[in-house]
Parts: C-alpha cells; sequence; structure tokens
C-alpha cells in the first residue's frame, strides 16, 4: 500500500503516564526508517524529556514529534515538554529547546517540537530542534546528510523478519514482490535478521558461490532499505570447494622416473555475504561474512603408490565439499581420499595422507590453506563480505562485525 505523509508521521504514539520534573527517557523510533515517534504531553502538564542515545540513530528526521497542548477550558495551564540530549543532566546549559502553546486563548491550542539528527558521532548527538504552532501546515522534511537525498514520503512500506532456521538466497526485492509491490513508487523496506521466539541464531547463506547470500535487489529512486543484523546472526557467503589431489596418470609402481601425474582440479573462491544495489542504512550486531576459500590439493607420491589428497571445503552456509582426491591410474587401490566439508564459521580440514595432507579450508572471508608440495589443485581465494554498487548510497550506522574484504560492482 501507500505510504504517505501522515503514515511517515505515525511511526508509534509515546504518552508519558506521569509526566513530572524528573528526566524521562524517550524510547527510540518504531515503524518505518525514517518513521518517527509522536511524544504527546497533555494540558497543564510539565515534561522532561531525555533524547536516545544518538550512536543508535540515523542522520535526519524528524524522529521525535513532540506535542505539548493547552486545554479548552480559560486558565487552563499549557503543557510544557523540555528536551536535553542523552547522557546529560537536565540543566539550563544542556537545555536544547522547550515546547510549550503561547496562545492564551480559551481554546484548544498546542505546539509541535520536531527533532532532527544532525550528528550521531557522540551518545549526545547533535540535534536541530523545530518549533511550530499545532495547527501549521508545515510538510515533514525527511533528509538524511549520509544519503545526501530527501527521503521520499509517498514510498510503498514493507517489513520482513529472517533468517530463523537458515534461509539461503535472499533477494529483498523479491520478498517485496511477493508481498503486492509493483515497482511504480519508491519502497521503504525495514528488514530485520535475527532469531526470533525460541531461536538462538539465525543464518542467512547461499546454495551457490555465484549468488549472495543477501542482496537488496533493484529499486526505483528515492527508495531506502534499513537492514538490521542481530546478535548471534550470521550472513555468510557460500564456502569454496576444496581444491583436487594430484593425479598419478602412467608409470610403473615404486619406479618414480616412469611416473606421470596431472595437476588436480583448482579450489574454488568463496561466495558473497551482502550485495547492496539500492541504498541502505545498516545497524550490524551479528556478521557479515565471505565464505572461505576451498583449501588446496596435496601432491602424490613420487613413486605412484598413493595420489594426492583433497583439500578442506571453506567456512560458510550451507556447508561446501571437500576437494576430490587424486586418481591413480597404475593402483586404483592408492587413489587419494577427499577432503572434508566446511561448514558456519568453520573451514573443511584436507583429507590425510603418507606424503602431505590437503590444505584445510579458508575462515569465512578467507583464502583457502597451501601446502609445501605443488601438484595438487590451487588454494581458492576469500570470499568478499560486502559488495556495493557504484554510486548506490551504503551507509554502516553500525558496521559491526565483517569477516572478509569488502568491493564494488558496476
Amino acid at each position: 500500500m501507500s505510504w504517505t505523509g501522515t503514515d511517515e508521521s505515525q511511526g508509534g504514539f509515546f504518552c508519558p503516564t506521569v509526566p513530572g520534573t524528573s528526566p524521562l527517557q524517550l524510547p527510540a523510533p518504531v515503524g518505518a526508517p525514517y518513521g518517527n515517534r509522536v511524544v504527546e504531553i497533555v494540558g497543564g502538564s510539565t515534561a522532561v524529556l531525555m533524547l536516545p542515545d544518538a550512536r543508535l540513530l540515523e542522520l535526519g528526521g524528524p524522529h521525535f514529534v513532540i506535542l505539548a497542548y493547552k486545554e479548552a477550558a480559560a486558565g487552563s495551564a499549557a503543557a510544557t515538554a523540555s528536551i536535553y540530549p542523552n547522557g546529560a543532566s537536565a540543566t539550563p546549559s544542556n537545555l536544547l529547546a522547550t515546547v510549550q502553546p503561547t496562545s492564551s486563548a480559551s481554546t484548544i491550542c498546542g505546539a509541535v517540537g520536531r527533532c532532527y539528527l544532525r550528528d550521531n558521532s557522540t551518545q549526545a548527538g547533535v540535534w536541530s530542534i523545530v518549533i511550530s504552532d499545532a495547527e501549521s501546515t508545515e510538510a515533514p522534511t525527511v533528509v538524511n546528510p549520509n544519503l545526501t537525498r530527501r527521503i521520499a514520503t509517498n514510498a510503498d512500506q514493507f517489513s520482513f523478519e529472517l533468517g530463523v532456521g537458515g534461509q539461503t538466497n535472499v533477494n529483498i526485492r523479491d520478498l517485496c514482490n511477493d508481498a503486492g509491490y509493483d515497482g511504480t513508487n519508491a519502497a521503504h523496506v525495514d528488514v530485520v535478521v535475527g532469531p526470533q521466539q525460541a531461536a538462538t541464531n539465525a543464518i542467512i547463506g547461499s546454495t551457490d558461490r555465484a549468488n549472495p547470500a543477501l542482496e537488496t535487489g533493484t529499486f526505483p529512486a528515492d527508495s531506502l532499505i534499513h537492514l538490521t543484523i542481530l546478535d548471534n546472526t550470521f550472513i555468510t557467503g557460500k564456502g569454496g570447494k576444496g581444491g583436487g589431489g594430484q593425479n598419478v596418470v602412467s608409470g610403473t609402481v615404486g619406479t618414480a622416473s616412469s611416473i606421470t601425474f596431472s595437476q588436480g582440479a583448482s579450489a574454488e573462491a568463496g561466495g558473497l555475504g551482502l550485495k547492496i544495489d539500492a541504498p541502505t542504512v545498516l545497524h550490524n550486531f551479528g556478521r557479515i561474512q565471505g565464505g572461505g576459500g576451498g583449501g588446496q590439493g596435496g601432491a602424490a607420491l613420487s613413486t605412484g603408490e598413493e595420489a594426492g589428497a583433497g583439500g578442506g571445503g571453506g567456512a560458510g552456509y550451507l556447508s561446501s565439499l571437500g576437494g576430490d582426491g587424486g586418481s591413480n591410474a597404475i593402483r586404483p587401490i592408492g587413489a587419494g581420499a577427499a577432503g572434508n566439508a566446511g561448514v558456519l564459521n568453520l573451514p573443511g580440514s584436507g583429507a590425510i595422507s603418507t606424503i602431505e595432507d590437503g590444505g584445510i579450508g579458508g575462515l569465512p572471508g578467507a583464502a583457502g590453506g597451501t601446502v609445501t608440495n605443488a601438484g595438487g589443485g590451487a588454494a581458492g581465494a576469500a570470499g568478499f563480505s560486502i559488495s556495493v554498487k557504484s554510486g548506490v548510497s551504503f551507509v554502516k550506522q553500525v558496521a559491526g562485525n565483517i569477516d572478509g574484504a569488502e568491493t564494488t560492482h558496476s
């Protein structure tokens, strides 16, 4: 459905039941990204409001709309709301603004204070509080300086909770399409990836190294994705298959000078964790990981009795394959053993061999392990953790733990 300016102002209501002179900590805004929480102070009440920790919020806003009312009865007192930054004492030197009706008429009247965040590098932050009459027709301004553009208020709104039970190859645009999005308007998409209810962790992985675990997909201009990755949550690329062991092709067993070999198949690189193709604001309290590269395959015995061992698969989700053991054309029972599979956060070990074990797979976002002797398939490269389309805004409000290098794509 269409997301209107009115909806934008209704990110959530907060009505203090016992206002007073003690500082009241405001809860963080809820609802759509850049939706705000409406705080209503009834007539005659006095409220001392403490804004949230600015480091947990996106730039822009308004994050809060403070409403202070005067009742209709003649002589009734007007509500007053004093606003202070987080972590500061409620003293005059720290006061950001006071929201209070100025009319003395015997009618309902009020004042509005819109709270915009301009700097979130500190707990207190730098706020701009815009005061106007409650009857003002001023349109809400929704701006994020980091994204250097105005956020549309006629956008379609979607919200998704992901990751419980393990999901693969998630495309946020596809989720919106499945929910009825036709791509005509911009979209505001709120995505939370993490454990819910009885779950203790959450995972989004990939079935194929060619596809990222999670991708935004593309959206019309002025769209915005707000991506929150909770604690104990992993966005992880698929690990690469391990390298093949060296093959014994021909010759006489035991006579090194007669033996010919062929190199095992190269290990695969790890897959991509997160692909960004639309403006995105990230709060990462979990881990974003590239897949680990497959481990290098091992060499065969020079006398032909045993082919090379396969390398281990790289860490990732779903599990990666270990490398194939080398074949042995002159002594079939001397074929090499296959490497072990890699799983989430744990690379596979290389197969055991008389001459040299296969290389271990790479940790998340790391290249596969190498071996001393040549002949097995080369180790696989590390998978990238994040790839951002050139020219697309990507704001790491909370960068969190990121395993592997980041890159860009066209």
